[in-house]
Parts: structure tokens; sequence; C-alpha cells
């Protein structure tokens, strides 16, 4: 079912991203992950197909932290490499900041001296690599667990190995600061309550939320439509089938 795009990000849902990647374009997509300092996509992207937003192409780990640490910078303000906006930088550590952590830190925010961190988890096909990266403005931690060799394991997931190491690492780390919400950068957008797209006249609730002055332009609700129906009720029509025109 239609799940919203944070939601999507902090449960790694694979179908909305897969079709998030047919709208915004395999080409395009590839181009941003070079920018963002990836050296080893070394093909094109015939090679690696839509799975390459799932993970479907090789990394090494110290590129995947240095990424999560230039986009925190962007969002804090700092002179970054990261491609994206500083609103767009903002909007996507917040929304990770708010992933269901492991058991342990399940209520992590009703504790004082709890710390928010922007994080992300992933698990390689064949489960051979657990991995997990978090990142304040002050530090940058990136787990990985798998056996050298490269088998898989049924039990290397990272939810429950990668993921509980992260935020054993960071809660012996001092207590960090948070990049405060960069105001000039994000403007306001009427959405519909139900779907999440641009509300239009049709939508009978919206809300208010926040976005990128710099993202594209949001697509009107296509769900709250005005319908014509023949006077029988029987039949969808035209109001030029009406009129008889």
């Amino acid at each position: 079912g239609v799940v919203p795009a944070s939601e999507a990000l902090t449960r790694s849902l694979n179908i909305p991203a897969i079709r998030e990647l047919q709208e915004f374009g395999l080409n395009r997509f590839l181009d941003i992950l070079k920018k963002n300092g990836f050296t080893t996509f070394n093909y094109d992207s015939d090679y690696y197909g839509l799975p390459l937003i799932l993970g479907g192409g090789e990394i090494t780990m110290y590129e995947g932290a240095r990424a999560y640490a230039n986009l925190m910078n962007k969002a804090a303000g700092y002179n970054s490499p990261c491609p994206y906006s500083t609103g767009s930088a903002w909007l996507t550590i917040e929304t990770l900041a708010t992933g269901i952590r492991p058991d342990d830190e399940a209520n992590w925010q009703s504790y004082t001296n709890s710390k928010k961190i922007a994080w992300k988890t992933g698990t390689s096909n064949g489960n051979r690599d657990a991995w997990a990266i978090g990142v304040t403005p002050q530090y940058t931690v990136a787990v990985w667990i798998g056996n050298a060799s490269g088998k898989g394991n049924p039990d290397l997931k990272s939810v429950s190995t990668s993921a509980p190491v992260l935020f054993d690492i960071f809660s012996t780390l001092p207590q960090t600061t948070w990049p405060a919400q960069p105001a000039e950068e994000l403007t306001q957008q009427t959405v519909c309550k139900h779907s999440g797209y641009a509300a239009s006249f049709n939508c009978p609730e919206t809300k208010t939320i926040l976005r990128s002055k710099n993202a594209m332009a949001a697509k009107l609700c296509p769900y709250c439509t005005t319908i014509t129906l023949t006077p029988d009720g029987k039949y969808r029509a035209s109001m030029e089938d009406l009129s008889g025109d």
C-alpha cells in the first residue's frame, strides 16, 4: 500500500525505492553516486539496472562512511562536496534519525542523555554482509559484520548484528550537537493529508510539510478528483457527454 517517503526510507522498503528510481532515471542516479565520491561503479547504468538503488553495486566502507559524513556536513551548512542542497540534506538526516532502533535503543528518546543519530543499515544479497552507518555533526561510525571468506549466513541481518554494535559505539562517545533547521533553504508545502501529494482543490483534508526550495515542483494529488457521472449514476461521463455536444 501507500506509505510516506520517510517510512519507505527508514524501513528500507524495496518497491517504493524501485519506483522512485524508475521515475528519476538510472543514468542520473549513477551520476549522483559518482559525485558523492563512490569510485567503484565501473560499469554503465544498464549493467546495474534498477537493483542499483537497493545496493546492487559494490562500495567500500570508507567511501560509504565519507558519503554520510558529507551529507551531515552539508546539512549543517559546512563546506561539503555533497551534491545535494542544504535543505535536502537536512530533511534527509532528520528522516534517518527517526528510524526504529534495535530493542535496547527502542525508547532512546525517553532518556535525557540519549543521542540523536542519523543512521541506516543494509544487508547484502545472500546475507554476506551486514552494514550500519551512523552520523552526527561530530562523529561518523561505520560497522561491517560478516565472514572474511564472504560466506553468507541467515543470521547475518544488519538490524540484529551491526546496528546494535553501532549504537554501542555511539554510547561510548561524548554527547554531540545537531544541525539547526536551515529555514532559508526550506519552504512550506500544502499536501493532501491522505496521499502526500501536493494538494488540489479536490483534497478534503490537507497538511503542511517542509520541502527543500531546490526540490522539483510537487505533483498534484492524483487520487482526490472530481468525477462526473450520468444522471442514473451508472456510468462515468464527461461534461461534453452530459451536455449532448
